[in-house]
């Protein structure tokens, strides 16, 4: 549990990362600090280079105030998202700016995790100030970071991911499913709709099966065991699971018709019925507008339309690189030293 003045230095750089400059009284009004002691929150935070003093606020008729502006890059963030023939990363600033990105070939494997740590030491030998690290794999993972359940990478079972970067690297570290982190990543843009307000499920069909994100008022479900979106399980007509109904091939957009529109419809009209989600998003990927009518024709037969959710087309690799981005600032903010 965070101190009073952990919290307010929390506050006070998600305010920074939403306002260009702010004065002393600024941040006192708006996050209900007392005067005298945002006065030293910002006074310590400007000399450790976190904050710089970039003029005066405009006169009311006395002293100007000193105004302040927030340094992005006083500390960095690197996220890391593990692929089935690839690793791919991006580093970034604190207001998400990028500063590089890239892919290896390589991966996981059998749950060799050398190309990771590989990966992981040379991004950070390359940028020293990074101050955090996010992850994300395509696996059920516990808020520990223990990998509960990655049915392609089964040397992984057990492993503490978490745990293992933070002793060799000495970064805090965040480890997340790959559809969390894509949910997570489509709801926080700012084009789309607040978050909070709604129920988004993202759903993948992938190289390492089918998944699925579910954030339900602005927070991700995990479930029990961390289970929540393992969709391959879901039963099915004709005593098949979702899984076993899909094509055996790789979906790609246009691809969606038969046996697999029908799955997906029947998944659709699943959630509908228990949850009721806003929207459900698919990647751009595999889906186009053709398979968006093949599926919703099919959950119609289910549900009733104006139960159903909207059906939406995003860019995954983008959802799900911005979803990390998201966690690891998380953890820069969140960080009670400003060393």
């Amino acid at each position: 549990m965070k101190s009073r003045s952990e919290d307010y230095l929390y506050r006070i750089r998600q305010f920074f990362l939403v306002h260009d400059s702010a004065t002393t009284a600024e941040i006192s009004k708006h996050l209900t600090i007392s005067f005298p002691t945002a006065t030293k929150l910002l006074e310590n935070m400007e000399k450790q280079g976190e904050i710089s003093l970039v003029g005066l606020d405009e006169s009311n008729g006395g002293r100007r105030a000193k105004l302040y502006r927030y340094n992005p890059h006083f500390k960095q963030g690197l996220s890391v998202y593990v692929e089935k023939d690839e690793l791919g990363f991006t580093v970034f600033n604190s207001f998400g700016e990028v500063l590089e990105e890239g892919t290896v070939a390589d991966s996981l494997g059998k749950g060799n995790v050398t190309p990771l740590l590989h990966l992981v030491s040379g991004v950070l030998d390359r940028f020293p100030r990074i101050s955090a690290v996010s992850i994300g794999v395509p696996a059920s993972v516990s808020d520990q970071g223990d990998i509960l359940y990655a049915p392609h990478y089964e040397g992984l079972h057990g492993l503490n991911l978490k745990v293992l970067i933070e002793e060799k690297f000495g970064t805090p570290t965040t480890i997340e499913n790959d559809m969390n982190a894509a949910v997570l990543g489509y709801c926080y843009n700012d084009s789309y709709v607040e978050p909070s307000s709604s129920t988004f499920i993202y759903l993948y069909f992938g190289h390492n099966g089918p998944g699925a994100g579910l954030l339900v008022n602005g927070e991700l479900v995990r479930g029990k065991s961390h289970f929540t979106g393992e969709i391959s399980f879901v039963p099915q007509v004709h005593g098949k699971s979702f899984g076993q109904s899909l094509p055996q091939e790789q979906i790609t957009p246009g691809s969606l018709q038969g046996e697999g529109a029908d799955a997906v419809g029947q998944l659709v009209a699943t959630f509908a019925a228990i949850i009721n989600p806003h929207y459900v998003i698919f990647s751009d990927q595999e889906i186009n507008g053709s398979d968006i009518t093949n599926i919703s024709q099919k959950s119609r037969t289910f549900i009733p339309e104006s139960h159903l959710p909207e059906l939406v087309i995003s860019n995954w690799s983008k959802d799900y690189l911005r979803g990390l981005q998201r966690l690891c600032i998380e953890l820069l903010l969140d960080q009670t030293s400003l060393t």
